[in-house]
């Protein structure tokens, strides 16, 4: 008997179906679209905070309601980034809430104003272009009446120059009479031509 040891020939290892730089760039991959997403989280939650912050609201609401202090019985909220936004007011007055919304120009300030501009004709009935007297100058409003059944007075408060912004206040169609009212008695607290010749 020989005691030689017989190998049998080794069979070649088989490779796997994907090379190793493609687990490697997979993985730098994943990593990198899960930093982005907590830093995408991490903005949104800053953001959101700032927002609806009440200090920084009415900082930014003071740009167009000139006020030398903000009324106590007025609550802002909402909040607005890259020039444009929208702020709920709540203030005392069965009329309520009150609706700023600054545009960036004076060309979309006149759109939100235009009976004819397919963005107010979208969604709303009974466009009427109007005017009121608000401290003593004369402003360009827009009535209308929303899918609800509410009628809107919205009322431009900007100046010759910028910032741009319209008040908007709302009620049921059988209260809609007192909406000039109401306007020029939530505008009472404000310098809202301040700066202004």
């Amino acid at each position: 008997m020989s005691d030689a040891w017989t190998e049998e020939p080794a069979t070649p290892k088989k490779k796997s179906g994907l090379p190793a730089w493609f687990w490697w760039t997979c993985g730098t991959g994943c990593l990198l679209a899960l930093l982005v997403a907590g830093g995408a989280v991490i903005f949104g939650v800053v953001v959101t905070k700032k927002v609806t912050d009440p200090e920084y609201v009415k900082g930014k609401l003071a740009e167009v309601l000139p006020c030398d202090t903000w009324p106590e019985e007025y609550k802002p909220g909402g909040g607005g980034l890259f020039g444009v936004g929208v702020y709920v007011i709540v203030w005392p007055n069965p009329i309520k809430p009150a609706i700023v919304a600054t545009v960036p120009g004076r060309s979309d300030l006149k759109t939100s104003l235009d009976p004819t501009s397919l963005q107010n004709k979208m969604t709303n009935k009974n466009l009427t272009a109007g005017q009121i007297e608000i401290q003593g100058r004369i402003a360009d409003t827009l009535t209308f009446k929303d899918l609800a059944g509410l009628v809107h007075l919205r009322t431009d408060i900007s100046g010759e120059k910028g910032p741009y912004a319209t008040l908007e206040l709302s009620a049921p169609e059988d209260q809609a009479g007192g909406l000039q009212e109401a306007t020029s008695k939530f505008l009472e607290p404000f310098d809202v031509w301040r700066g202004e010749d």
